[in-house]
């Protein structure tokens, strides 16, 4: 996702492979995955958040993936 930083309505998930929405439906993402995908990009787009911040919060979830009862806040970078 850090790379499509850079993009402007597609997920760049390497150099050169780059999707835009149509492609995506393309090769069978659903209307969900595309929205929520976007919608993350969007987020990281209005924090500004840089390549270390993107891999602590990566490194956040992944510690932590079964674990609703904590919720992170992107905006705040808190652990509520």
């Amino acid at each position: 996702m850090h790379r499509s930083l850079g993009t402007e309505g597609k997920v760049k998930f390497a150099e050169g492979v780059e999707l835009d929405v149509e492609k995506s439906r393309d090769i069978g993402w659903g209307n969900d995955l595309i929205r929520y995908t976007t919608e993350f990009i969007n987020m990281l787009k209005e924090i500004s958040i840089d390549l270390t911040e993107y891999c602590i919060l990566n490194a956040i979830v992944l510690t932590y993936p079964g674990n609703y009862h904590y919720t992170y806040n992107i905006f705040t970078c808190n652990i509520l």
